[in-house]
């Protein structure tokens, strides 16, 4: 009898050892991984005038695809993509004219482009400091849920600037751009 129990016992004990094992591989754990898109140059032409409106318009191919399957995941785990952080950098060197700063922009506004679909979203949309910086640490929403723009085949960056003087020479500028990505993956 006591032979009986302890076969019963071990049974019952090797049986929720493998129950428990099968169950744990179907568990799924939200993680988090960054996409940073660094050092996206482009170039704002010379203004003689003082502007209000979008200037540059660079195409990005997120290629995300191939990001997701490399961390582990696929598009379709994805939970959300949100914005967390953005910084918008002058590269003027020039030495024939006087380099610009952001002294010269009043309004500095920095979207997200779909074209299929004109969907837009702003990552930022402020009134930059006077302090003669080349570079602008963006305020965004960290909240906002950027996925079907990364998830695209492409999408743009639109950098537009309300300035208070005119340029008199083509103005190099870069993005530093880190996305925040939440995905659902198997344990």
């Amino acid at each position: 009898m006591k032979k009986q129990l302890s076969f019963l016992t071990l049974s019952a004990i090797a049986l929720l050892a493998v129950a428990s094992i099968f169950s744990s591989c179907n568990q799924t754990v939200d993680t988090s991984f960054d996409k940073e898109f660094t050092n996206v140059t482009f170039s704002v032409p010379a203004y003689p005038n003082t502007i209000d409106t979008t200037v540059a318009s660079i195409v990005v191919t997120p290629n995300l695809e191939d990001f997701a399957k490399t961390s582990g995941f696929t598009l379709a785990d994805i939970k959300s993509i949100t914005v967390k952080s953005a910084t918008i950098s002058i590269k003027d060197t020039t030495t024939k004219f006087t380099p610009v700063t952001f002294d010269i922009i009043d309004r500095v506004t920095l979207l997200l482009y779909n074209p299929a679909n004109n969907d837009k979203i702003y990552i930022t949309d402020q009134a930059p400091t006077h302090n003669g910086a080349t570079e602008l640490a963006c305020d965004i929403d960290k909240t906002a849920d950027v996925a079907p723009f990364l998830k695209a085949s492409e999408f743009y960056f639109q950098f537009g600037a309300k300035t208070n003087k005119g340029t008199d020479h083509v103005v190099p500028m870069a993005l530093n751009v880190t996305f925040t990505i939440v995905a659902t993956i198997k344990k």
